[in-house]
């Protein structure tokens, strides 16, 4: 097994830092043809599992193709060395589970080959993992009570959890995580009481913060929504 996997990685240009790996080479070795091969990376309907296909790359016994799979968005912490399968001569393929992952947004998918001591770079290809969609509105429903409505779209596996955080105090200290109640296909509420918070009138801030069924966690709103609770009754 080659323990030159556990390598540091580099983020320009979304490739593995090869600069000072000894045993892994990005240039094409001569006795390997790469000019026909062909790779791929498909997502499921669902988005459960992202299927790597490598193809028209005939390499002698001995030698193991590998794929190189991460998501952009966490700095390649989630980095996957995967060996990959021989269907048939020439083509090997792998099935990536997006749930070790729980990153939505661009995966990054690489193709090697370890053959005589070294890992060589064939090619490398991306594939988009969906990210939720969400729209927040507001409802007055009575005096210091009001309702968050959430319509979320975008998310071919399915939500296992919709929060949404609420507070008043500038500083967080009276927040509460809202779990959500699904009240019709993509449309989720909380309803929240002031009373919960200390009774503050004045301005509220709310965000929404999804997880999939493959553990995707995602914040929807890239700052807090603010709404202004007044003493008068707004309903």
């Amino acid at each position: 097994e080659n323990n030159n996997e556990q390598n540091v990685i580099g983020q320009e240009n979304n490739s593995i830092n090869e600069s000072n790996q000894n045993n892994i080479s990005s240039k094409k070795a001569q006795s390997i043809d790469i000019s026909n091969i062909s790779l791929t990376a498909e997502k499921d309907v669902e988005e459960k599992y992202i299927h790597v296909t490598l193809k028209n790359f005939y390499i002698e016994d001995g030698s193991q193709v590998r794929f190189a799979i991460w998501s952009a968005e966490k700095d390649q912490d989630d980095l996957e060395w995967a060996n990959a399968n021989r269907r048939e001569y020439g083509t090997y393929v792998y099935n990536a589970d997006i749930s070790k992952h729980k990153t939505s947004g661009t995966y990054n998918i690489h193709a090697y080959v370890y053959t005589n001591g070294k890992m060589i770079k064939l090619s490398e290809t991306t594939v988009e993992v969906s990210k939720p969609e969400v729209i927040l509105t507001t409802t007055d429903i009575s005096t210091g009570v009001f309702r968050i409505d959430a319509e979320i779209t975008n998310i071919p596996n399915g939500l296992k959890k919709v929060q949404i955080p609420v507070w008043s105090n500038e500083d967080q200290s009276d927040i509460i995580w809202y779990t959500a109640t699904e009240d019709d296909e993509n449309h989720y509420s909380v309803t929240v009481n002031i009373s919960n918070h200390s009774g503050n009138f004045g301005n509220y801030y709310y965000s929404c913060y999804t997880t999939t069924n493959t553990g995707i966690f995602t914040g929807c709103n890239n700052k807090s929504v603010m709404i202004e609770i007044s003493g008068l009754d707004l309903a």
